[in-house]
């Protein structure tokens, strides 16, 4: 199944927000790297969820509204 443009945008600006999230900036040698701003890049993804664009493995699991309301505890330990 092929995505449709909206859709591929929303695919492309979650792995760029992944990979801002790991790294800002980088250099090797004297190359030096910057990501994009990670506040334009929420702000997209944004306003696609907002337009109902969502992935196809999005919503292949969700049974309705019970499984989009679960959550999980997590507790974090030094």
């Amino acid at each position: 199944m092929s995505d449709t443009v909206q859709q591929a945008r929303l695919r492309a600006l979650l792995e760029a927000e992944k990979k801002v999230l790991k790294a800002q900036e980088w250099q090797d040698g004297t190359i030096k790297s910057r990501r994009a701003d990670y506040q334009q890049i929420r702000n997209s993804i944004d306003e696609l969820r907002a337009a109902g664009v969502t992935l196809p493995e999005e919503t292949a699991g969700s049974t309705g509204a019970a499984s989009a309301s679960r959550t999980k505890r997590i507790v974090l330990l030094d």
